[in-house]
């Protein structure tokens, strides 16, 4: 069976972005990171796991992600027109 959670590169893989994306939408609160706790401290890795990556994909078919940005523009500024 395939892995739940996946790491910040796989997560890219799986999404067709770059790990900038990842990082930059974990940072914009729109993809929630998974933190394993370690021997009273947590896993440094960044995971995520891949039903919140599918939910994402959900929510970004057919405009029907709340706000304006989409996965693919969440990590560049809107350009001037």
């Amino acid at each position: 069976p395939a892995a739940r959670l996946l790491g910040e590169g796989e997560a890219a893989v799986y999404l067709g972005v770059s790990r900038w994306t990842i990082r930059d939408l974990e940072a914009a609160g729109r993809l929630q990171r998974v933190r394993l706790p370690l021997a009273g401290r947590e896993l440094r890795r960044m995971l995520f796991d891949r039903l919140d990556l599918d939910r994402l994909i959900d929510a970004s078919k057919d405009g029907s992600m709340t706000g304006s940005a989409s996965i693919a523009r969440t990590s560049s500024p809107p350009r001037p027109g």
